[in-house]
């Protein structure tokens, strides 16, 4: 009898650890992704690093797919999040944080990658910490580095296609510096030079690496030594 306690009290005590290691998470069928709109792109000769790349407001477009290039020409394999597809309907950052978690858990078990990459265009640069700052710890340190490119001092849960052509801030949309200040890994804030609402050139350095390139707010960036840097400073 005394042993079978033994043997329960271990299995609840490594329940636990498990339980604090992973942290909270409220994303069911956290593997799951069908639901998700994604657009998968495979390396010749693939690493054990996933890319993944949350898209701008145009779908997955020029920028999108440079950055997946530039990518998989590196060993990456790639999973893009279409964002006007799956932002048509508001998401609060909980709801996308767990299709992150889900991506992450589904692609590293079916392609066996160990260490993550991520990539956001635009509102795909603007959601992305709000993503990451509530990823389960296990998940969370996967993620080596993060490039937001495009990236505004505000950002919405929802796309409309009047989106495309907007010049002011749209209704409910929050602030992406606190987001910012809450993560621990290194990010590049990349945008062009003629970009008037990039906030990345007013970041303090000790917060983010400030890529600029010629060009506005679709910026004339060289992703293949973007993504050199980030698998670098891992």
């Amino acid at each position: 009898m005394r042993r079978k306690v033994l043997v329960s009290a271990a299995i609840i005590a490594l329940a636990i650890a498990m339980d604090a290691w992973c942290g909270p998470s409220a994303c069911r069928d956290n593997t799951d992704v069908a639901n998700l709109p994604l657009v998968e792109k495979r390396a010749v000769a693939p690493t054990d690093v996933l890319g993944v790349v949350v898209s701008g407001d145009g779908g997955w477009r020029a920028i999108d797919r440079a950055v997946a290039d530039a990518l998989v020409r590196n060993g990456v394999d790639v999973v893009g999040l279409v964002s006007p597809s799956y932002f048509r309907k508001r998401k609060t950052p909980d709801e996308a944080s767990c299709a992150l978690e889900r991506i992450i858990r589904h692609y590293s078990i079916e392609w066996r990658k160990k260490r993550v990459l991520l990539f956001g265009y635009s509102r795909g640069a603007g959601v992305l910490p709000f993503m990451i700052s509530r990823l389960p710890r296990m998940e969370e340190a996967e993620v080596e580095s993060v490039a937001l490119i495009g990236l505004d001092p505000t950002i919405s849960f929802k796309f409309t296609p009047r989106d495309l052509f907007r010049r002011a801030p749209a209704e409910h949309e929050i602030p992406v510096l606190p987001e910012l200040q809450k993560l621990r890994i290194p990010i590049f804030c990349v945008y062009g030079q003629h970009d008037e609402d990039a906030i990345c050139p007013s970041l303090p350095p000790s917060l983010v690496t400030a890529v600029p390139y010629p060009g506005g707010h679709h910026p004339q960036a060289d992703y293949q030594e973007l993504v050199r840097r980030m698998l670098e400073a891992r």
